[in-house]
C-alpha cells in the first residue's frame, strides 16, 4: 500500500517511517487509486442509473389486466363480490365501507364510515371495483382483481374524482387513462 503525507508534515519523518501501518503513524495516510469522477459526470450517471432501474422495473412489471375477455356483469353490493375481494378491500383498514347508496361520511374527522361502495363488474377472470374515499382528498379508489389459479389477485389500479354512474362509466375511464399506481 502506498502513503502520502499531508502537507503539514515533514517529508522526511514520512519517507522514513511510511513503512509503519498508517494507524500508528498518524502524519501518514493512505492513498487509494480511485478512478476520478469529476463533478461534471455525476449527473449524467445519476440519469443513467435511474433510466436503468425505470427500464428493469418496465420489464418485470405485471401485464395490466384489462378485463375485455367476456363482457362484465354489475354487482350491486359488496356482499355480492367474492369473499377474497371482500377480504382485499379491507386489509388494513380499521374503517367499514359503507354499501352503495347509503350514508358515508366523506370527511376526515367524524363517525361513520369514511368509504363507500360505488360500482363493481365481475365475470369469470376478472373484477373492476370502485370505492368513494372520503376525506381532504376525496377520490374514487378503483382496484382490480384477476382471478388466477390459486384465487383473486388484486391491487389498486387508479383514481377517478367522479363516482361513476354506470359500470359503462367505470370501464371506459379506466381505458380512457386512469393514474395508475
Amino acid at each position: 500500500m502506498n502513503f502520502s503525507c499531508r502537507p503539514s508534515t515533514d517529508l522526511r519523518v514520512c519517507r522514513e517511517f511510511c513503512l509503519v501501518p498508517a494507524t500508528i503513524i498518524f502524519e501518514c495516510t493512505p492513498i487509494y487509486f480511485l478512478p476520478r469522477i469529476t463533478l461534471m459526470r455525476i449527473p449524467h450517471i445519476a440519469i443513467v442509473a435511474v433510466l436503468l432501474l425505470f427500464a428493469r422495473c418496465q420489464a418485470n412489471a405485471a401485464p395490466q389486466p384489462n378485463c375485455s375477455g367476456m363482457p362484465l356483469v354489475e354487482v350491486p353490493s359488496l356482499q355480492a363480490l367474492p369473499n377474497e375481494i371482500n377480504t382485499f378491500l379491507h386489509r388494513d383498514r380499521d374503517v367499514e365501507i359503507a354499501s352503495r347508496g347509503e350514508w358515508f361520511n366523506p370527511g376526515d374527522v367524524g363517525e361513520g364510515p369514511h368509504r363507500r361502495f360505488a360500482i363493481a363488474g365481475l365475470n369469470a377472470d376478472c373484477a373492476i371495483v370502485a370505492i368513494e374515499h372520503g376525506g381532504r382528498g376525496y377520490s374514487v379508489e378503483i382496484f382490480i382483481f384477476e382471478h388466477k389459479d390459486w384465487g383473486w389477485l388484486g391491487r389498486r389500479d387508479g383514481v377517478m374524482w367522479a363516482v361513476p354512474e354506470t359500470l359503462e362509466d367505470l370501464v371506459a375511464h379506466r381505458a380512457n387513462g386512469v393514474v395508475y399506481y
